[in-house]
């Protein structure tokens, strides 16, 4: 009759002994023996009127190199439990099994090929070698009995086998598959054992932070690898490593990685923990995307959405955002403001004799000696065909006057110059607005446009 291995209750212990009973190792122990331990004598550790049976199944089990089903009693939890007792001599090295039963020998099989296959292996051999053995010359009834459990033995331990086999390719398979994708996908992977430990990076994840895995495997991840909040700078060691270390999802965010004291960079970070059946934590997977092109896109949108794509000063929108802005900050400090609203004269002219190509060239012009003689907080911003707007902060008409007549010095000197073909002609019209101002932004550019001369 087969044996279901799935079903039968492991009830018992597996350990290997020296040739006087000392425990070298303990394989398995589901009785939860205490005192079974490294360095003890097992016949220490049996039931006291046991002792003597104990010391002559080591002294057989030397001698004969198999002992199947001796029965010796333990005492667990104030309770006398009677044991099946079966051993292996592989060179001076005990293999001892014990179980509730001779078939429970099966079951600590089964739980050794998960720990070790050389066990298996060496066992097969050797109770393949006491088959040829055994005396059935001077076979009785339980000499069958035995043999026949032997047999079963032997043919289960052959099914483990070839079953742990089938595993072991499909665990390799599965391990190949994994690997194959993860080196193929475009983001950077890494994973951590639950100290923090890493244990494995793809080689996106490798470029990303500039090193290569041999180089940082079993590293702790957070000593050898610094990210910053984006907007603070700060580090953000501690909160990751404790979000991380307590299992818990990090969102996708963006971090600032430092490469190096000249180098860093900005990369889209977030962790999930790895997850037994149980429930149970036993590491964490980091993904990290390199955003430095996304970043470069985004500035660019931003840049195309303020600026004036043929001038590349402000355009109307942004003009009247940040006039609002220096309004407000006006009245709340008490400071001055003053507004330059002025036109490109003749353009239409220049189009119509010279082209749309040199008209064009004449307001780049423009915005450009504009933006050269101005300071560092004040803007320029092109409000419509040939309308522009000076914002000057912190300052009143008089100043700002100044500032104009050396903007219009420089339209001087090109007009002077043999370079164009044209002149380059603009009026304007200048008001201040102090802190004691109510205007709006449209009322202030309305109250300059009505002051150009």
């Amino acid at each position: 009759m087969k044996l279901d291995l799935d079903r039968r209750k492991i009830d018992g212990f597996v350990i290997i002994c020296n040739l006087e009973g000392e425990i070298k190792k303990v394989i398995y122990n589901s009785l939860e023996i205490e005192t079974m331990e490294k360095g003890k004598l097992l016949p220490s550790i049996v039931e006291n009127n046991n002792f003597n049976k104990a010391i002559e199944f080591i002294k057989e089990l030397k001698e004969k190199g198999a002992l199947f089903s001796w029965e010796i009693n333990f005492e667990i939890e104030g309770e006398i439990k009677p044991l099946n007792f079966s051993g292996i001599n592989d060179n001076g090295e005990l293999l001892i099994m014990a179980g509730n039963s001779f078939s429970s020998i099966l079951d600590h099989y089964e739980k050794i090929t998960e720990m070790n296959n050389e066990h298996i292996n060496r066992f097969r051999k050797l109770l393949k070698n006491k088959f040829n053995d055994f005396p059935l010359s001077k076979k009785n009834e339980e000499n069958e009995e035995t043999y026949e459990e032997l047999t079963k033995l032997n043919n289960e331990l052959s099914n483990l086998q070839r079953k742990l086999m089938k595993q072991n390719k499909k665990l390799e398979n599965e391990r190949h598959k994994f690997r194959v994708t993860l080196e193929s996908i475009a983001d950077g992977v890494i994973t951590l054992n639950p100290q923090g430990e890493i244990d494995y990076l793809n080689p996106v994840a490798e470029k990303i932070l500039a090193k290569k895995e041999k180089n940082i495997i079993n590293e702790n991840f957070f000593e050898i690898v610094n990210l910053l909040d984006p907007i603070t700078n700060n580090s953000l060691e501690k909160n990751l490593k404790d979000e991380i270390r307590a299992g818990e999802f990090t969102e996708e965010g963006e971090v600032i990685l430092k490469r190096s004291e000249d180098e860093s960079m900005p990369v889209a970070f977030k962790s999930s923990p790895l997850k037994d059946d149980k429930g149970n934590v036993f590491g964490s997977v980091i993904v990290l995307r390199d955003i430095r092109k996304q970043k470069e896109e985004e500035e660019e949108l931003k840049k195309q959405a303020s600026k004036d794509k043929l001038t590349e000063v402000f355009n109307r929108r942004m003009g009247l955002i940040y006039l609002n802005k220096e309004i407000e900050y006006a009245k709340n400090n008490k400071s001055n403001l003053s507004v330059c609203f002025l036109d490109v004269n003749n353009l239409k002219e220049i189009n119509d004799n010279l082209g749309h190509s040199a008209g064009d060239e004449v307001l780049k012009n423009v915005a450009k000696i504009m933006k050269s003689n101005i300071r560092e907080n004040d803007a320029v911003a092109r409000f419509g065909g040939d309308e522009f707007l000076l914002i000057f902060p912190g300052i009143n008409k008089i100043t700002a006057e100044k500032i104009w007549q050396r903007i219009k010095s420089e339209f001087n000197k090109i007009n002077q110059s043999d370079e164009y073909k044209f002149e380059i002609s603009v009026s304007h019209g200048i008001v201040e607005c102090g802190h004691s101002c109510n205007l709006s932004a449209d009322d202030l550019i309305n109250k300059a446009d009505k002051k150009i001369v």
